[in-house]
């Protein structure tokens, strides 16, 4: 008995030694990243930064001075932005870079974590690196979107844990950083309904929708409308042709813009995930994670069909 223990004990300090290297490792990749693309501008991250820095200096949530105009397609995003810069001091963009680093690290942690938990232990090492590996990621530095996947990705893990509170105030924070979180929201909500066959108690349901509704009140009363312009403009410039005609969004998969490494990465992994869903072998969190993946592709890809900017993928 004392041996059986002893062997257990020893086989999981191996494993936490081991994903702790991992971690390290990963750390250390970020570190690499993160210098390597300090010198990278894209104009988007900027729309945020610039809102930032007059949310920071007192002159409201405009972009021009005077002009009370939703261009932001996060509500929290600049509001992080400005907050962190008058604590440290620090530029904008230098923090927008900071927090997307930061985010690529929590994401690969946490989704590392949650497969290790459904016993995909090879895959939860390797995930952190291919995930860091793909070059998409590049076009996304600066923007809510890594932030985004993270508070997505930590509302899941504590959904597993059936710590229903904490994952709903994570998801309120997901959508106030980037709307389309909504799925994700929408897809754990259906899982609760199904798997308890009720509503969730009407203490989750006020963390969840409170912060949303205040948002929206202010919205209506600071801009006139509690929809971003950058909606309607993102759905004129399709509208326009300029980037194609038809499904532009999933056309742009087979573009080689997004970088072979990328579409090979994607491929894959949808292959690998099909082929496991077959095998039963995927099963509780993690479905709900790919849920949010599929319903995201379907939207943007046959509803929405916005521009193929990088980081949508």
């Amino acid at each position: 008995m004392n041996i059986t223990a002893f062997s257990h004990f020893r086989h999981l300090h191996k494993r936490v030694s081991l994903n702790y290297w991992a971690y390290g490792i990963y750390l250390l990749i970020i570190l690499i990243f993160s210098i390597l693309h300090t010198n990278v501008r894209h104009d988007d991250p900027f729309i945020f930064y610039q809102y930032a820095k007059n949310i920071a200096q007192g002159n409201g949530y405009v972009f021009n001075l005077g002009e009370r105009v939703n261009g932001s397609t996060s509500a929290l995003y600049p509001i992080l932005l400005a907050m962190l810069h008058l604590v440290t001091r620090l530029d904008i963009p230098l923090l927008g870079y900071f927090i997307s680093f930061l985010a690529v690290f929590g994401i690969g942690i946490c989704t590392s974590i949650m497969l290790s938990r459904e016993g995909f232990q090879l895959s939860a090492l390797l995930f952190p690196f291919i995930f860091i590996l793909n070059p998409i990621n590049r076009s996304a530095i600066g923007m809510e979107t890594f932030v985004t996947v993270f508070f997505v990705i930590l509302a899941h893990l504590k959904y597993d844990k059936n710590k229903i509170h904490s994952c709903a105030a994570l998801l309120t924070i997901s959508i106030l950083l980037r709307p389309d979180a909504i799925l994700a929201a929408t897809g754990i909500f259906i899982h609760y309904l199904l798997t308890n066959r009720k509503l969730p108690p009407l203490s989750v349901l006020a963390i969840f929708l409170l912060p949303l509704l205040l948002w929206a009140a202010f919205a209506f009363l600071y801009f006139g409308s509690i929809v971003p312009n950058t909606l309607g403009a993102k759905l004129a410039q399709t509208a326009s042709g300029r980037w194609g005609k038809g499904l532009i969004f999933l056309g742009q998969l087979l573009n080689t813009h997004l970088n072979y490494t990328t579409i090979l990465l994607a491929s894959s992994s949808v292959a690998t995930t099909a082929f496991l869903i077959y095998r039963n072998q995927v099963k509780g969190t993690l479905l709900l994670l790919l849920f949010w993946c599929l319903s995201y592709a379907v939207v943007y890809g046959f509803i929405l069909n916005p521009p193929p900017y990088g980081w949508y993928y």
